[in-house]
């Protein structure tokens, strides 16, 4: 009996010109040899394991650090998943929402290594091709792509696995500094926040999670509640915007005093 289809490739088309590519460039200067490690490795996981796409939480940073190796952590790989968001070298909507990395380029990559197959699923919520375009789908390829929905318990079972994290092991308090409930003073102050974030309408996933969680330990879950409703009042909902809030709060000095009424009026977007 023949073995069933992985959803994964053994290998995607490395462009002779990568190294040269604006983005690719842009991150290295930023990051260094490192961030383009993290961008190969990134993509690696990415075909290898779905296909066209990846999740993205604390975990799979903590995987791919420890892949990339170089003395990378999974605060490093954050910041360059970032890095690689704000270029588009991945679709920013599809990752706020889902908290999965794709963009097109690999998705037309994925379908053409697909070419010989007889169907091909796709989730619909990550596809981001004109399936009318010959560009983006070659008709004969079109006419095998399957539609399918992320599994919305699938979904509240992603979004759960960093919550429970904060749940576990609350008591230890120095024996694993990696995790953020043990670094966080309160799990009940943190879990507000969360709830605020969302209520607010923020877009939340892994990585938002992970992000509210380090503004917590610098500026305390005060401040950053207080963060996400000014900046939802403003209709700003990024965490961009949050930031500067409150690095802007605590240039001003507000944070130790009651100036937070003022203190951020000249603050403007990313």
């Amino acid at each position: 009996m023949a073995r069933p289809l992985k959803d994964g490739i053994d290998y995607f088309p490395f462009d002779v010109g990568f190294l040269e590519d604006k983005k690719i460039r842009l991150i290295k200067g930023e990051f260094g040899l490192k961030g383009v490690l993290v961008v190969i490795q990134l993509l690696c996981s990415i075909y290898k394991e779905n296909g066209y796409f990846s999740t993205c939480d604390n975990d799979d940073c903590i995987l791919v650090a420890d892949a990339v190796g170089c003395g990378c952590d999974a605060k490093t790989i954050r910041e360059v998943v970032q890095g690689c968001l704000r270029r588009s070298v991945f679709d920013n909507r599809v990752f706020e929402t889902f908290g999965v990395l794709t963009s097109r380029g690999i998705q037309r990559r994925y379908l053409r290594a697909l070419s010989t197959r007889e169907n091909i699923d796709i989730y619909k919520e990550y596809w981001l091709l004109d399936i009318n375009n010959k560009k983006d789908v070659p008709a004969s390829i079109s006419k095998k792509i399957t539609f399918k929905n992320v599994s919305l318990q699938n979904y509240d079972v992603y979004l759960q696995r960093n919550e429970d994290s904060l749940q576990k092991n609350p008591i230890k308090k120095s024996k694993e500094k990696e995790s953020k409930v043990e670094e966080s003073k309160n799990a009940g102050d943190i879990s507000k926040v969360f709830q605020t974030f969302d209520y607010c309408g923020f877009q939340i996933n892994g990585y938002t999670r992970d992000e509210l969680l380090e503004l917590v330990d610098v500026y305390t879950d005060e401040w950053v509640l207080e963060a996400i409703k000014r900046a939802a009042d403003r209709g700003k909902r990024t965490m961009g915007y949050i930031k500067g809030i409150l690095n802007n709060w605590q240039i001003a000095g507000a944070m130790d005093s009651s100036k937070c009424q003022q203190s951020d009026d000249g603050w403007e977007d990313f």
